[in-house]
């Protein structure tokens, strides 16, 4: 009885072992996927009114009038701008108009 409970055991180690292998078994295998297509990005062009500044994370309409108001039309302005300035003419925290900030060198970079 033992000799078949050790044999069993051993069986069931070596599937275990093939089981968690399989992938290095069958990668050899199988044919590699093909690379997927490159897509070029087409870069924003500012309008006459100046970009769309809602693209920024947490600048909504209100925030957008505020900056176009103040004469921060484009996404490059707001990246270039100075956060205290920013953040005064849209009335939020500083830590937010930096957020802003960063965000906008990102996209526009």
């Amino acid at each position: 009885m033992k000799k078949i409970v050790k044999a069993i055991a051993t069986v069931a180690g070596v599937a275990t072992v093939a089981w968690a292998m399989r992938d290095r078994f069958f990668a050899i295998a199988s044919p590699k996927e093909p690379e997927p297509p490159k897509f070029r990005v087409v870069p924003m062009s500012p309008s006459k009114e100046g970009d769309d500044l809602t693209e920024i994370r947490g600048v909504g309409p209100v925030y957008a009038a505020r900056l176009k108001d103040a004469g921060f039309t484009t996404i490059a302005s707001l990246a270039a701008a100075d956060p205290g300035r920013v953040a005064e003419v849209a009335g939020v925290p500083i830590e937010k108009a930096e957020d802003w900030g960063a965000q906008a060198t990102t996209v526009h970079a």
